[in-house]
């Protein structure tokens, strides 16, 4: 009996660290800031490429080794070659889309509600008002949304790969 529960235990372990999700552990120790990176989430990488120029790239993380990170579409990253990073939401995207097309609604249906309201308005104070409905919304949006790199190796973030 003491066996079979032996054998038992030693494949649960395995299988354990089979599933067992590898993550990025991003720490900054002077600040005690810490951002964990998973599969699944997305990430934008500043990264030093092959023949040591800096490259960028946005993605979904697909798998974590103790060497790369593997993004969708087969892009792998090498984890000491990472010089920035940025962790985003998983619904930035759709949220993100969400928000451009009210952005563009809004824009289209003020020009007739302005129309009928204020028919002394010139054409160009119309289209002016429109435009500026729809340029707010998209600054509105590229601060809501930003997908520059947030954080730097430089300035002592340091990474490491656990379970």
């Amino acid at each position: 009996m003491s066996k079979y529960f032996l054998v038992l235990s030693i494949m649960l372990a395995c299988v354990y660290t089979a599933v067992a999700q590898q993550r990025l552990v991003f720490t900054l120790p002077h600040a005690n800031k810490t951002v964990v990176v998973k599969q699944g989430d997305m990430m934008r990488v500043l990264y030093r490429g092959y023949l040591g120029q800096v490259q960028d790239y946005y993605g979904r993380i697909e798998n974590i080794n103790d060497s790369f990170v593997g993004f969708e579409n087969n892009w792998k990253v090498r984890v000491s070659d990472i010089m920035g990073f940025r962790k985003f939401n998983k619904y930035r995207d759709i949220l993100k889309g969400v928000t451009e097309v009210v952005t563009l609604t809004a824009s289209i249906i003020a020009y007739p509600l302005i129309l009928t309201n204020n028919p002394q308005m010139s054409f160009g104070q119309r289209l002016g008002i429109t435009f500026g409905i729809g340029l707010t919304g998209s600054l509105l949006n590229h601060l809501l949304f930003p997908s520059q790199i947030k954080y730097f190796m430089s300035a002592g973030w340091q990474v490491k790969v656990s379970n």
